[in-house]
């Protein structure tokens, strides 16, 4: 079950419930933000405001506000998983971030990414980690 994080208290966001019902309000906007801020993908911040991902699809068509909303949340969680990237010192932990980050791009945002573009981005994260970590004295 996922708890509120700070900032969902804050801006008043709730936990999808029965008194939430499927109905779009503008708060729905900023719920959505502060779920993803936690880094959930838009499929599981759909399923954790008790809606089916169709329901987000279609709001983002009739409001654009929502959309936009949406688009803040998919940046804010990508910010949240290269943070915890450059953050990890387990390498369980690096390879479980590159993959989100890898797939957050193809599959959350169902568009067509450049592929060189992609990998070249990876490529150079991957060697920043890697300094990183040589400095820090975590790879031998």
């Amino acid at each position: 079950d996922h708890e509120l994080s700070d900032c969902q208290q804050a801006k008043g966001c709730v936990k999808a419930s029965a008194r939430n019902g499927t109905a779009y309000t503008p708060a729905r906007g900023f719920e959505i933000i502060s779920i993803m801020a936690d880094g959930y993908s838009l499929t599981a911040a759909a399923a954790l405001m008790g809606l089916p991902r169709e329901k987000i699809d279609e709001w983002q068509k009739r409001h654009p506000e929502f959309a936009d909303a949406v688009k803040r949340g998919q940046a804010i969680r990508l910010g949240k998983l290269e943070t915890d990237l450059l953050r990890a010192r387990k390498s369980s932990v690096v390879r479980a971030r590159k993959f989100m980050l890898e797939h957050a791009y193809r599959i959350e945002q169902r568009d067509e990414v450049a592929s060189p573009w992609l990998d070249d981005w990876l490529e150079s994260l991957r060697q920043h980690l890697l300094e990183s970590h040589r400095k820090n004295g975590l790879l031998k």
